[in-house]
């Protein structure tokens, strides 16, 4: 395999990627929604997972902006020590913040 061969196989792999972001990002929103609207385990737990993985994951491209955001709405996600509960308006209020960067950064990507 050539090096340019590998290369536009590694880009079609990074546009796929970068457009599974942008269905991630509608799911997030709608799971975030749920979540203040009706507090549950499960919901949290999905959308922890998803932003997990997508801290991981963004780096492998070069998307370090993405990276960093969703660590920092991982980050926010532990200080709520029980999933189970809702946490307090200030803390809801700093990860719909961290998440509204996070979703920027997403939008942002060219």
């Amino acid at each position: 395999m050539t090096t340019e061969t590998l290369e536009k196989k590694l880009n079609k792999v990074r546009e796929s990627y970068i457009l599974s972001l942008a269905k991630k990002k509608t799911l997030l929103q709608t799971l975030w929604q749920e979540l203040l609207t009706d507090w549950q385990t499960p919901v949290f737990n999905e959308l922890y997972i998803i932003i997990h993985s997508m801290a991981g994951s963004a780096g492998t491209f070069n998307l370090e902006k993405v990276t960093q955001h969703a660590r920092m709405v991982v980050e926010l996600f532990k200080d709520n020590k029980s999933n189970e509960t809702k946490p307090d308006e200030a803390l809801l209020q700093t990860i719909e913040n961290a998440l509204d960067k996070l979703f920027s950064s997403i939008e942002k990507i060219k």
